[in-house]
């Protein structure tokens, strides 16, 4: 990395046909950041990190940055049988998984009782970057978050208010990853739902309350 730094080290095809490439200077940072969040997370000398995906940057990326901190880099392509998937998890005791979409990330959930050791999912982008966890403790690290970090380091933005603040917050918790147009949208339907389900309890919680002192006054006629 440090001889060849702007040298050019792998390329990969965008959808123009055209080869994007990243220099040995941005593979050796990507790995150093990779490395570190991996290790923030709790992955440790010995532990199994894997990744269903394709061929990509990201295959040699976490690979270097798994052996980095003495833990085993197992890699399955996209294509192969969610059995042999659950096999190659279960039997090289994975701990931390890596996906390349959403579509993969719903298969592995669907049998993750059945995989006691895998105890962390995270979703990659269609620009390489580890964008979600989608299964596992909360995690606090920049280095896995990029595209939403003044959040996830709860850092607030010059001149910022206390609402803008929250707001973000609730962006931060309902953004989600569209693969096929490689951009990032808003779901609310959690809150929404959070918010009818509380508004739901407050009225049930009046209702009782009401209640309980109607028949309080009438015990004590």
């Amino acid at each position: 990395v440090k001889a060849y730094g702007e040298r050019p080290v792998f390329g990969t095809k965008n959808a123009q046909g055209d080869y994007e490439w990243i220099t040995y200077r941005e593979l050796g940072e990507r790995i150093d950041n990779l490395r570190g969040g991996l290790a923030r997370v709790g992955v440790q000398r010995g532990d199994a990190v894997g990744i269903i995906a394709n061929n990509r940057n990201e295959w040699a990326i976490a690979a270097f940055a798994t052996y980095g901190l003495g833990a085993r880099f197992i890699p399955m392509y996209e294509n192969e049988l969610e059995k042999i998937w659950k096999y190659i998890i279960d039997d090289s005791g994975i701990k931390l998984l890596l996906v390349s979409s959403p579509v993969i990330c719903e298969k592995v959930m669907a049998m993750k009782d059945e995989i006691p050791a895998l105890e962390k999912v995270f979703v990659i982008d269609a620009k390489g970057e580890i964008y979600r966890q989608v299964y596992g403790e909360v995690f606090e690290t920049q280095l896995l978050v990029d595209p939403l970090i003044e959040l996830v380091y709860n850092r607030p933005k010059p001149n910022q208010t206390m609402l803008d603040s929250l707001l973000d917050k609730v962006r931060f918790f309902c953004t989600s990853y569209d693969p096929n147009s490689d951009s990032y949208h808003f779901d609310y339907s959690l809150f929404i739902g959070m918010f009818i389900g509380a508004l739901i309890l407050l009225l049930t919680a009046m209702f009782i309350t009401r209640e309980w002192r109607r028949q309080k006054r009438q015990s004590t006629v």
